[in-house]
């Protein structure tokens, strides 16, 4: 019942704090009632650097344990005794008890955020009347500890050294100077007594010396009847996992089992997002759970089929994965689309399929019609039945294109061709050729390289496939992909930017 009512009060004086989130950058205090926990979370840190998530101003030596949990797809609950990944069951040292965590650690790779938990032990956990309700206060504080504060620390360690003029005594261990030590030793012999196991120094007939103990099994060692007490608990007393057939006599053994291959973890699965409990046979594993890195469920969960958004094959959720990294290793061998060589065309030269497909000259989804680098829409205005083997009057006819365009212009209100009156008119740039005496010169240069598909030329065209150009241009400028794909990409999706960047992650390789 007192129990019941401390958790009541949880925030007030009496009771337990409410925890929340913590800052790197400032220290957090609360209290904890005995057997309650306090949790908080961590969302982001340094992970270049060692975390150190440490508990200071503990009055009691063995009253607080710290634990915690890296919150990811493999781990979901909240750390506790039983169910930790890191913990610390040990006493505080001059009041303070820290976990470090390193960034090569395996188990914070994919960590969202840290989950921490502050308990505090009381001597009747096990049983079922509690005997004390006074919280534990505390000051909780998560910070970074740099290269530089390392070495300086360990430096300091490796600078303890004595002078020829100390000796150190042989009851207390202490160093004191040689002329003091007669002195020293007759005081020290006659009040202090030396533990002769551990080395720790007690005053003679204190109840610490009384109470002081070493543990048989292993070689922890207190100063208390409650640190007895809550050593045996934690790691001499026989418990059995809820979730499976696994006992153990230690906590730690427990909470290791309990967040790695015990069936009841909560995990959240890759394929039905939902937490759930990972299954499986913990002392032995199927070499199918083994080989694929899944846990049983989610190698039950993902034999579930769904449709390829990319090839419309269908293909287990477990070897989606894979499926789509043969895609990616597709697209790498793909070669470039040929698109228009006219600079305001936003098309290519064969067209492009549905998945993806681009036409070639030996597949061909839709045939130009010319062998001069030109879409069949641009070329289309030039094209002449008649027989004209040295191209002379497919030559005439692009020098006539480009004189029309100068003097004339094309009088399309979206024209932003750079060598027609109009699109110079549109973009407010000054005309010029408006005469043939003025254009002539102008559009000679062009000539020599007219029939060179290597070679830009500068025609009007519709205002669907001068808006696809620009917004081709204007997405390989970001510099993932090749123009020739953004051409690509801006024609089959009708020069929608959303549907372009989607097609291109689809089916063109990146630069």
């Amino acid at each position: 019942m007192r129990q019941i009512i401390a958790k009541g009060q949880s925030g007030a004086s009496g009771g337990s704090s409410k925890g929340g989130e913590l800052s790197i950058w400032k220290d957090t205090e609360g209290q904890v009632v005995p057997g309650q926990y306090v949790d908080y979370t961590l969302p982001s840190w340094d992970r270049s650097q060692d975390l150190v998530i440490s508990l200071s101003g503990i009055s009691d030596a063995d009253g607080l344990d710290l634990f915690i949990t890296p919150k990811s797809r493999q781990q979901r609950s909240l750390p506790r005794d039983s169910a930790h990944v890191f913990g610390d069951f040990s006493p505080a040292q001059n009041g303070i008890k820290s976990i470090t965590i390193s960034p090569t650690n395996v188990e914070i790779e994919d960590a969202e955020s840290l989950l921490i938990s502050v308990h505090a032990y009381q001597d009747a956990d096990f049983d079922t009347a509690p005997t004390n309700t006074t919280p534990y206060t505390y000051t909780i504080r998560a910070k970074t500890a740099s290269l530089k504060e390392k070495s300086t620390a360990e430096a300091m360690e490796l600078d303890q050294e004595h002078s020829t003029d100390e000796e150190q005594c042989s009851n207390c261990l202490q160093w004191v100077p040689k002329r003091t030590m007669v002195l020293h030793q007759n005081f020290c012999l006659r009040n202090n007594i030396l533990c002769p196991i551990c080395k720790s120094v007690f005053k003679k007939g204190s109840p610490e010396y009384d109470a002081h103990w070493h543990c048989s099994h292993d070689e922890a060692h207190g100063d208390s009847t409650f640190s007895k007490a809550k050593h045996d608990h934690v790691f001499h007393t026989d418990r059995n996992c809820p979730a499976c057939d696994f006992s153990t006599n230690s906590l730690s053994d427990l909470a290791r089992h309990r967040t790695s291959v015990c069936p009841g973890k909560i995990i959240l699965c890759r394929f039905c997002h939902l937490e759930v409990p990972q299954e499986g046979d913990p002392f032995n594993p199927s070499p199918e759970v083994v080989l694929s890195g899944m846990t049983a469920h989610e190698l039950a969960d993902g034999a579930r089929t769904t449709e390829c958004h990319l090839c419309d094959k269908i293909i287990r959720l477990r070897d989606m994965e894979t499926h789509l990294k043969h895609h990616e290793l597709d697209k790498v061998s793909r070669s470039k689309p040929s698109i228009c060589r006219n600079v305001n065309c936003g098309r290519t030269l064969y067209g492009v399929g549905s998945k993806g497909q681009i036409g070639t000259p030996g597949s061909q989804v839709k045939a130009p019609g010319n062998d001069i680098g030109l879409c069949s829409l641009c070329f289309g205005p030039l094209y002449v039945s008649m027989h004209d083997p040295d191209g002379k009057a497919l030559r005439r006819r692009i020098e006539r294109r480009y004189l029309s365009q100068l003097m004339a212009g094309c009088g399309k209100s979206h024209c932003a061709n750079e060598w027609c009156k109009t699109g110079r008119s549109n973009t407010g740039l000054e005309a010029k050729g408006s005469s043939a005496a003025a254009a002539l010169p102008l559009v000679k240069p062009f000539l020599p390289g007219a029939l060179d598909a290597s070679q830009p030329c500068y025609f009007c065209v519709d205002e669907a496939s001068q808006t696809g150009r620009k917004l081709a241009e204007l997405v390989a400028a970001e510099k993932a992909w090749d123009l020739e794909w953004c051409v690509a990409a801006a024609e089959y999706e009708k020069a929608s930017l959303d549907k372009m960047r989607d097609w291109l992650q689809a089916w063109a390789p990146r630069k």
